[in-house]
């Protein structure tokens, strides 16, 4: 494995319907790698080996509408019975990647049992798993509530979120209540769906957390700054509401977040909100990117 993998890193964890969870680590050696000063001059340490790294390859999906984001990671050579407990039913898998000893989550999703394969390609036995993000619970879930007089907008979303195991970012919903009271049923997505649209919001799963937005809104006003020298590795190419770019993989970048894009080939405003991301890698070779397309602001607004 060679330093041209510039510290790439990933962990797979898994656990299984009665909670067991196990980690799967894809840090490999230079990720470890550390300063240290030794009779007055400055030396890189690189271990010859990182200890059970695995070789896990992933394609993540990301869109800001409220279908369920989808991953597909691959990890390579486990043994008999870590095979068997990853192809059980109910799964849920959290997928962590970035550079360096400490990765940050892109994905949280749920498995069906038959969307996970192990294939032997040559020498190797690569473990397939397909997920969605909340897919199980979005899909699986029927709601039926009923709510007092004077309960808010928020208070009703917080919790149909708490039923589906999902922390809420709500930061757009405003004051509302409903004095006559509420009562709710159906799909978990024709809830959320009504509930929002009172307010012209739109919501989605991302990494685990419930979104509510502002349609044409973000999640956070704090804008992922991309540039040369924080990642960009492609000329921004404009599309005829947005842009497109490609990064070294980023975690921050994520449907709803606002990105400021520093290149001496965009002209005009640089400020953009992320529509899609596809996040690609694999931590012993090939790419380890993301493809993000952005729309325009619909609106003038300062980010920081």
């Amino acid at each position: 494995m060679s330093d041209r993998l510039y510290g790439r890193s990933c962990q797979l964890i898994i656990t299984s319907p009665d909670g067991v969870g196990r980690t799967y680590s894809g840090i490999t050696p230079p990720a470890l790698a550390r300063v240290e000063e030794q009779d007055g001059q400055i030396q890189i340490i690189n271990p010859e080996q990182a200890k059970d790294c695995f070789r896990i390859a992933f394609n993540v999906e990301l869109t800001s509408e409220s279908n369920s984001n989808l991953a597909t990671v691959s990890i390579y050579n486990l043994n008999d019975t870590s095979r068997a407990f990853i192809e059980k039913d109910g799964i849920k898998i959290i997928l962590m990647a970035g550079f360096g000893p400490n990765p940050q989550i892109i994905f949280a999703g749920e498995v069906d049992g038959d969307k996970t394969k192990s294939e032997k390609n040559g020498a190797d036995i690569i473990t397939t798993i397909e997920s969605g993000e909340g897919k199980f619970s979005l899909n699986n879930t029927v709601l039926n509530k009923t709510f007092a007089p004077g309960v808010s907008i928020e208070q009703a979303i917080k919790d149909v979120g708490k039923d589906l195991g999902l922390p809420i970012n709500s930061k757009d919903i405003k004051s509302e209540k409903f004095n006559q009271g509420l009562s709710i049923s159906g799909s978990p997505q024709e809830v959320l769906n009504n509930l929002t649209k009172k307010q012209d919001l739109e919501w989605s799963v991302q990494a685990g957390i419930l979104e509510i937005k502002k349609k044409n809104g973000t999640i956070s006003d704090e804008a992922v700054v991309m540039g040369p020298e924080t990642g960009l590795v492609s000329i921004p190419k404009k599309l005829s509401d947005g842009l497109e770019f490609v990064s070294l993989l980023n975690s921050l970048l994520r449907p709803g977040r606002p990105v400021k894009i520093e290149s001496k080939f965009l002209k005009g405003d640089n400020f953009f909100i992320v529509r899609k991301v596809q996040h690609q890698g694999d931590n012993f070779s090939g790419p380890w990117n993301s493809f993000v397309e952005c729309a325009a602001p619909k609106e003038f607004k300062t980010f920081t």
